[in-house]
């Protein structure tokens, strides 16, 4: 369960929040109860982007007061602008709350890769790890922060759009190998340029061996990086190269003053200059028809995969990409897996027939049987739409779907809930 689904109203929580008179919050402080298990450390709602600067010095106020909190197992970090801090106040966080079992990073600008990694590095007790809205655009890690060997066992783990980093992925897997365990993840994807094809898909991919249980919901609007580049994920796309992404030619000179205000004094230092200057440069950073066709190179092998429990759901928008998406998922299913429900969402009958149920009927019949009773297995397709007959939708989609029908490895179902399409709205904005 993850424990920050209740956060917001339970009681109990240190909530601390620069949203009154510091004298107030320090009042409110007085009487803290050095046992409180949770802490959600607010900071202003612009995030540090206001055109005059927020006084982040209250930080260091609180300190001794919160330095009184000795059982803090969940902490919250919201409208944080972790580079305003002082190196105090950050140091401060990352030793005092050193047990922590339970990090979200709610609304997050923390600067660069470096420092959000210095955040994860310092809480090894980790086992539920929430990042909802995370800014980290510098690339400044280092190679020993994406290679630790360190155990990472996590209950759960939850990435939403505005989270997917390339280093955040990398420090996940890291070295880990056997002492890498996930028992339920939870992703959200929107095809941005932050969560390329080739990141997303290669993550599960890496991931697939040491977890019990996928959620991925997605949307791709019209707008975003899958979307403009949806062609190149087709077997027979052509082999250019637009440049785009953060390419920079061999004989660029090197600017490091260019980089000098986003590198904070706790930096982890690289050794390896030339390995930092990559990175900073993103110079490894794929393209969007080098990240498609890496994507597609990735699912052209078998997934070595352990995933029990696979829960998808989908408001269809791009053919190409949703149906990508579904075969990517198929290559999941294992002879563990008892679990595997895909939900699909349209609009209405006109946008159904707009769906390639084609295509799809030849990616879902492909899922193998591994020959789990159908008493112990839960293997469904969903549709999802603003009916007010379950049952005929079940049927129509049945009807298109005849090879999957033929093979009877999923049950068909209907679905009317009309929150399932208004939840588009939430992914139109990224």
């Amino acid at each position: 369960m993850d424990p920050f689904d209740t956060i917001d109203i339970a009681e109990g929580v240190v909530r601390v929040k620069p949203d009154r008179p510091l004298e107030e919050v320090i009042q409110s402080l007085s009487g803290i109860n050095p046992d409180a298990s949770a802490l959600c450390l607010s900071g202003y709602d612009d995030c540090g982007m206001a055109d005059d600067p927020d006084d982040w010095s209250f930080v260091d106020t609180l300190i001794p007061y919160l330095s009184r909190l000795r059982n803090v197992r969940t902490l919250q970090l919201d409208d944080m602008a972790w580079k305003e801090l002082s190196p105090t106040a950050r140091s401060f966080i990352l030793t005092h709350f050193r047990s922590l079992t339970a990090l979200r990073f709610k609304t997050a600008d923390m600067l660069s890769s470096n420092q959000l990694l210095r955040v994860l590095d310092a809480f090894p007790s980790l086992s539920t790890l929430v990042l909802d809205s995370v800014d980290a655009e510098v690339h400044n890690h280092t190679t020993q922060q994406i290679t630790r060997e360190t155990p990472l066992r996590l209950n759960h783990l939850r990435i939403q759009p505005w989270a997917w980093h390339r280093p955040l992925c990398q420090w996940i897997l890291g070295s880990r190998g056997d002492n890498l365990y996930i028992d339920t993840a939870m992703f959200n994807w929107t095809g941005s340029a932050g969560a390329k094809p080739d990141l997303v898909v290669g993550f599960i991919r890496d991931l697939a061996p040491h977890l019990k249980q996928l959620t991925m919901d997605w949307c791709i609007p019209l707008k975003s990086f899958a979307n403009k580049y949806a062609n190149h994920l087709l077997a027979n796309a052509p082999n250019t190269n637009d440049g785009y992404g953060f390419r920079v030619g061999t004989s660029t000179p090197f600017d490091a003053s260019r980089f000098e205000e986003d590198m904070l004094e706790d930096d982890e230092e690289e050794p390896d200059k030339a390995v930092l200057q990559a990175r900073l440069l993103r110079t490894d950073e794929p393209s969007g028809p080098d990240s498609c066709r890496r994507a597609i190179e990735y699912i052209s092998h078998p997934i070595q995969s352990a995933i029990e429990d696979i829960d998808a759901f989908v408001i269809w928008n791009n053919n190409i990409v949703d149906t990508f998406m579904i075969r990517v998922l198929c290559q999941l299913v294992n002879l563990r897996t008892t679990v595997f429900r895909i939900m699909i969402a349209v609009k209405d009958w006109t946008h159904f027939e707009t769906v390639d149920w084609p295509a799809l009927d030849i990616v879902l019949s492909s899922v193998p049987d591994y020959g789990v009773p159908a008493q112990s297995r839960d293997f469904a397709i969903l549709l999802s739409g603003p009916w007010s007959n379950n049952e005929v939708a079940r049927r129509k989609l049945m009807s298109k779907l005849p090879k999957v029908a033929e093979c009877g490895l999923f049950a068909f179902e209907g679905d009317n809930d009309h929150t399932r399409w208004a939840m588009r709205g939430l992914y139109d904005r990224y």
